[in-house]
């Protein structure tokens, strides 16, 4: 995850398209896309959004304190998250944030603002993030600005340490074959979910 909130987050890992006018029906809605590694993608549907909200699970050998920590530092995303190449953090605290980030994606890069809110309750941590709409931060070069990315992390423990789920809605904007989109959303998040391994070990 960006951020797979790039990621997170964060992450801006998983890149879907609510607009695919050359096809818009070549994707599976509720079936699985890929299991790899321990990890298990979906699409659910959603009113209004063709290519529906990726869904990746999977199990990680770490606490819920500590995952939620790491991608909870979202200024350190562009030294592990693949295809973060900035933020900079305009606003932070202990359960709210707000980031400007810039990201690699298909057509050009991307850029966004980011807000995220952290919770916790019986033991589980809850990361939510969205775009946020009138906060005027001029881009360092010429990018698009992505008009839709929200999604949440659900950190609950398991017997072998943490049950990660990943939910993810996002627009890229550009025109492209929906199963390309969805096979390249597969391969970032589990891009993602290796690189969170390899941090916490």
């Amino acid at each position: 995850m960006t951020p797979l909130h790039l990621i997170g987050g964060l992450s801006l890992i998983g890149i879907i398209s609510r607009r695919n006018r050359r096809n818009p029906r070549t994707y599976t809605i509720g079936k699985v896309l890929k299991e790899e590694s321990g990890v298990t993608i979906s699409v659910n549907p959603v009113d209004g959004l063709d290519m529906g909200e990726l869904v990746a699970s999977g199990e990680i050998a770490a606490s819920p304190k500590k995952i939620s920590a790491l991608l909870w530092s979202m200024d350190e995303y562009p030294d592990w998250v693949p295809r973060v190449k900035d933020v900079d953090t305009l606003n932070e605290s202990e359960l709210k944030r707000l980031d400007y980030f810039v990201f690699e994606a298909p057509g050009g890069n991307r850029d966004i603002i980011s807000e995220a809110t952290r919770s916790e309750a019986d033991g589980k941590i809850i990361i939510k993030f969205k775009q946020k709409e009138g906060v005027k931060y001029a881009p360092k070069e010429a990018l698009t600005r992505l008009t839709l990315r929200q999604g949440i992390w659900e950190l609950s423990p398991s017997a072998g340490g943490t049950l990660v789920k990943y939910k993810l809605r996002a627009d890229p904007g550009v025109d492209m074959n929906a199963k390309i989109l969805q096979n390249m959303a597969a391969k970032g998040i589990l891009a993602l979910f290796s690189a969170i391994k390899a941090e916490v070990k």
